[in-house]
């Protein structure tokens, strides 16, 4: 099997080669900057759910306290 030889552009494809290349970073370059704002979005998200799971277990050991006690009320 005989080894192949790499064709080389002639100048006109190499520049549209490189045009195509611009272009495609460009897009990455944008799809990266979405899908980075996405993250922060989200990572805001799960904050805020941390935030609402911190409340629901400090109101649960609240309510298990006021359940225990003998009188049934936990003084204010």
């Amino acid at each position: 099997m005989a080894a192949s030889v790499p064709q080389v552009p002639s100048r006109s494809e190499a520049r549209m080669l490189l045009t195509a290349l611009e272009r495609m970073r460009v897009r990455l370059v944008m799809q990266r900057a979405d899908l980075a704002r996405q993250l922060r979005e989200l990572s805001e998200r799960i904050d805020g759910t941390d935030r609402q799971l911190d409340d629901v277990r400090v109101t649960a050991e609240w309510l298990s306290a006021v359940a225990r006690h003998p009188s049934g009320r936990l003084p204010a």
